[in-house]
């Protein structure tokens, strides 16, 4: 089996980080800022993170410093990758608007995303019912966030992310849904008879969140603002 050096010394170089930072303490991390470590180990281990990262490039650091979502379980990750895939899309996380989404792996046509149809259906079909629910539920939520943040950035004022998810991201979000919806009546008929209401409820609960979430970080953003002397 052929190895890659350059993978094995990333994967060194991931490994050896997360070691130190949960095993080092700060104070030990400022005695590495005015001189070199004593311990012979830890020498080494500093040695191998600059030779690594050197090698590696930005691409190491940031996969150690990339924030992902936490939307999703683990299974529901698989899921996701399956059924976005089935139908010629792809998933992401845009940390700085702290949202969710899928979008279209390249220049497909209508014609060419609903053809994947039966494939995605294959796909939900090897999962219990009830954990396809819970997933399709999620991107229910996922939808109405990226809603709720566009209505935002509208009353705000900041056009540029309010373009974003309304010309790009939602419609696309739509379709997606769109499709596993057809499917997910199809694999649990019963399902269907209160889908409709599934979704107000889902709406409604999305949006207190949100909202409750916004609030309390306005809150603590003004405790921070306020003079220590008051």
């Amino acid at each position: 089996m052929r190895i890659n050096i350059l993978d094995l010394l990333q994967f060194s170089f991931l490994n050896i980080t997360r070691m130190l930072l949960k095993n080092l303490s700060p104070k030990y991390f400022r005695l590495i800022e005015v001189k070199p470590p004593v311990n012979t180990t830890a020498r080494f281990a500093i040695y191998m993170l600059l030779i690594c990262f050197s090698l590696t490039g930005c691409h190491a650091w940031d996969l150690l410093t990339k924030k992902f979502s936490s939307l999703y379980s683990e299974t529901e990750k698989v899921i996701l990758a399956e059924t976005t895939a089935s139908i010629n899309y792809k998933f992401g996380y845009d940390p700085d608007l702290d949202i969710d989404y899928v979008y279209k792996a390249g220049q497909f046509t209508d014609k060419d995303i609903t053809s994947g149809l039966p494939v995605m259906k294959k796909v939900l079909l090897k999962y219990p019912k009830e954990e396809v629910i819970v997933f399709y539920e999620k991107i229910i939520r996922l939808k109405q966030t990226q809603i709720w943040k566009m209505n935002r950035f509208r009353n705000k004022k900041k056009w540029t992310n309010y373009t974003y998810l309304e010309k790009y991201i939602l419609p696309e979000t739509d379709q997606y849904l769109s499709l596993l919806e057809k499917n997910i009546i199809q694999i649990d008929t019963q399902y269907k008879e209160t889908i409709e209401e599934r979704k107000e409820e889902i709406k409604k609960k999305t949006e207190d969140d949100l909202q409750k979430k916004q609030e309390a970080y306005e809150k603590k953003l003004r405790e921070e603002r306020r003079p220590s002397w008051r």
